[in-house]
């Protein structure tokens, strides 16, 4: 049986404010509320799990959109020249390589990534333990099929 703690109702938004631009506040309000309709939570922990799985979702998001800046940033920075493309993004491969700006970036993704896997199966393992909660399992969507793929 797995231990899912319950959660305070004021806690429920902390998700939402933690975001840091209202597009992202929206995005994530309308991944709730999808969430919510999916897998209808039943409990306050449930609705608890589905505002994670929300919250990591749209992590991902400015994650990814923080790496193309930050490959855009690093290839203006590459002078254009006599260079061949391919030339050029390997010399801003280089360049990026010599800072931790992309490993952080993908740490942060992977992190935010395994926070979604964790509450996904936890709210599965907690409607398999408790199998009256529904009438019928969830339907489920995998990561990447709901969204665009993890890496730029």
């Amino acid at each position: 049986m797995t231990f899912l703690p319950t959660v305070q109702p004021a806690r429920a938004s902390r998700a939402a404010n933690a975001l840091p631009d209202p597009e992202s506040k929206q995005a994530f309000a309308e991944l709730l509320t999808s969430f919510e309709q999916e897998f209808a939570p039943t409990d306050d922990v449930e609705l608890r799990l589905i505002q994670k799985m929300a919250s990591a979702r749209v992590r991902i998001s400015l994650t990814q959109a923080r790496q193309t800046e930050v490959w855009n940033e690093a290839i203006d920075r590459v002078p254009e020249g006599d260079l061949t493309p391919s030339h050029r993004m390997a010399l801003t491969f280089h360049a990026l390589c010599e800072t931790d700006a992309l490993d952080c970036l993908h740490r942060q993704e992977d992190r935010y990534f395994r926070q979604y896997i964790q509450a996904v199966n936890l709210l599965l393992d907690s409607r398999r333990s408790n199998p009256t909660a529904l009438s019928s399992p969830p339907r489920t969507r995998t990561f990447r099929s709901a969204t665009k793929s993890r890496r730029p």
